[in-house]
């Protein structure tokens, strides 16, 4: 989330409000296993930790919120809004805006059943990656469904926003789909070389590095999908991907697949173990004691404690991401636009500095009304795009899960930044030497966030 607390900064800096970014770091050593509920917990602590730090050392009391969260850190979210309404939070707080890039929000589910690849992580991944890949899969949890009922405090707490914005990668996201990122039950974008692609006019574009990339908001209202369209330059060039992957894949599975599932196994029983020594935490308690020390001006400085970074827990993240991306290389047609040599070394992996960005934020103010009118789509299902297409096929808790969460206001954008890992490239996740294509989008939605914040 560096470079969305980069972007923010920047399009935030003539606000009128004193603004606190506060990016939770006790994720570290495998514990994103230990389930939505565990990191939420942890996540709330550290908000009410910097609260009372930004009493006792600056004098600051905090008066607004606004969340972002990224994948798995979307549904995170999520949890912390529905805990802390609960407990009257939002009574002294304002929520004003809140934001997920790729997040899961009706879980993940491979639906091909055709394919060996797709049912072979639907039972792997509700099963090894401890409590998060079964909430995740909605796999002995119900905790997700639980979330999205209109009865409960985790959509109550969400519909207290006065702003909902998400962004869905539209392509080169193996790891959250569109649909369930975009909380629909069509995925059209996985016919792409039936699809007439229309863009969103007049987005400014972004220049990193000294090169320009467009901004790829996806125009929906415009994008047509021909069941009988087949270009033949495209079909080729996925045929020979399609060969390269195979052959990849076969090269690489005898001695990737042991090393994910020994460390995915090794995480499981990790997380299983830690969270039986964790204590529970009280939300309303802890609460009610920070409230009392802010009144009596007893507050404390708290150092968030950032974890050590675990290479075993880092290097299998790589590689599971890594080869999932290889696998579906197959529905993928982009390599030439990769921001970096893919046979760079580890030391490139990550950006230490900032990168400078070349954005016309004027540009990008005046076309916020346009924009936004061209998001208004309304259901998926009354879109042309949609007309020849089946939805997908859903069970009666995501049916559910997906008519609750569109009930509420959504701004939906869906983004295709051409790179070989949308799922990290949506947020630049490594930096903007790598991931460059996904600079445009995000600066865009910064100057929307600046908006909805005046």
């Amino acid at each position: 989330m560096d470079m969305v607390e980069q972007v923010l900064q920047e399009c935030l800096q003539s606000s009128e409000d004193r603004i606190h970014y506060l990016k939770p770091s006790s994720f570290g050593s495998f514990k994103t296993y230990d389930g939505i509920k565990v990191n939420g917990d942890r996540v709330i602590k550290d908000i009410f930790d910097t609260i009372e730090t930004l009493r006792s050392d600056e004098n600051v009391e905090v008066k607004k919120i606004s969340v972002v969260g990224y994948s798995l850190g979307g549904l995170i979210a999520r949890y912390c809004i529905g805990e802390l309404y609960e407990i009257g939070f939002f009574d002294s707080i304002e929520p004003v805006v809140f934001s997920t890039f790729a997040s899961p929000h009706l879980g993940v589910r491979f639906f091909r059943t055709s394919r060996i690849l797709d049912r072979a992580m639907n039972f792997l991944g509700s099963r090894l990656v401890g409590q998060s890949g079964r909430d995740l899969f909605i796999y002995k949890s119900d905790l997700l469904p639980a979330m999205a009922d209109k009865e409960s405090k985790y959509f109550k707490g969400l519909a207290l926003f006065k702003v909902r914005i998400l962004l869905a990668n539209v392509r080169n996201d193996r790891l959250v789909s569109f649909a369930t990122s975009y909380i629909s039950n069509y995925n059209p974008f996985e016919f792409w070389e039936n699809l007439e692609i229309e863009y969103v006019d007049g987005l400014p574009s972004a220049k990193v590095l000294g090169k320009e990339y467009p901004a790829r908001i996806v125009d929906l209202k415009a994008t047509v999908y021909h069941p009988e369209l087949k270009n033949r330059a495209e079909v080729d060039h996925l045929q020979r991907t399609r060969n390269i992957a195979i052959g990849v894949m076969i090269m690489l599975l005898p001695l990737v697949l042991p090393v994910i599932l020994v460390a995915s196994a090794f995480g499981t029983v990790k997380s299983a173990i830690r969270k039986l020594l964790l204590p529970e935490f009280n939300h309303g308690r802890a609460w009610k004691t920070l409230q009392e020390r802010l009144e009596d001006n007893k507050a404390q400085h708290h150092a968030l404690k950032r974890d050590h970074e675990d290479p075993l827990a880092e290097a299998t993240q790589e590689i599971v991401e890594n080869t999932l991306q290889e696998l579906s290389a197959e529905d993928q047609g982009d390599k030439e636009e990769s921001s970096i040599d893919s046979r760079a070394g580890p030391e490139t992996l990550k950006d230490t500095k900032p990168t400078e960005v070349d954005f016309d934020a004027g540009k990008a103010a005046e076309s916020l009304e346009v924009f936004a009118h061209r998001m208004d789509v309304g259901p998926l299902a009354e879109l042309p795009l949609t007309d020849k297409l089946e939805p997908l096929p859903y069970d009666d808790k995501r049916t559910l899960m997906c008519a609750n969460l569109n009930q509420l206001d959504w701004i939906k954008i869906p983004v295709y930044v051409r790179s070989l890992n949308a799922h990290e490239g949506i947020v630049a996740r490594r930096g903007l030497r790598r991931t460059a294509a996904g600079a445009p989008a995000l600066y865009l939605w910064g100057m929307l966030f600046k908006k909805k914040l005046e």
